[in-house]
């Protein structure tokens, strides 16, 4: 019996022995991991809104050399969400949690 068709028509794919749940999320993954390094992608991260959560496929953090040698790195961080369509409950959501905790969600699509 052919499993069913996907709400979203995604294709679960394994790269490196993870499992995305689509080839969009999966190349995102990559493009990632190629610029900003495997270790500085983190996925599927789970952020509070309230009652709700919202969990963007990646967060990336960016370090920045310290101008002072004594002084601690830092870095930045960067949350990326892959989508093929954008939905209005997302779009609820990222805007909630950006009225709530200023932070914005970059959205990678096709």
């Amino acid at each position: 019996m052919p499993r069913p068709r996907s709400k979203y028509r995604n294709i679960p794919t394994v790269v490196d022995g993870q499992r995305f749940d689509s080839k969009l999320e999966a190349k995102v993954y990559g493009d990632l991991c190629l610029e900003y390094g495997k270790q500085n992608v983190i996925r599927q991260v789970s952020i509070p809104i309230g009652a709700q959560r919202i969990r963007p496929d990646f967060m990336v953090l960016i370090y920045k050399d310290p101008l002072d040698k004594f002084e601690e790195p830092s870095y930045n961080v960067m949350f990326i969400d892959a989508k093929g369509r954008e939905t209005q409950a997302w779009r609820a959501k990222a805007n909630c949690l950006k009225a709530l905790h200023g932070i914005e969600i970059q959205l990678r699509r096709k």
